[in-house]
């Protein structure tokens, strides 16, 4: 099994556009393999910009 994590920060304001630019990655669920993609929003409230995705596949 393969687990591919990645951390990344987004810039303020662009939290919304990143959100709609990740479900582009949709077709990959097609790709044999591919296990499935999880992640979410890190921080508090008022100043969520970073970010963690889990991959997983085989």
């Amino acid at each position: 099994m393969i687990i591919k994590r990645i951390l990344c920060k987004v810039k303020e304001g662009q939290q919304a556009a990143f959100s709609q630019h990740q479900q582009e990655w949709q077709p990959i669920r097609k790709v044999e393999g591919f296990l499935g993609q999880l992640g979410g929003w890190l921080g508090c409230q008022r100043t969520i910009n970073s970010l963690c995705l889990l991959i997983l596949g085989k």
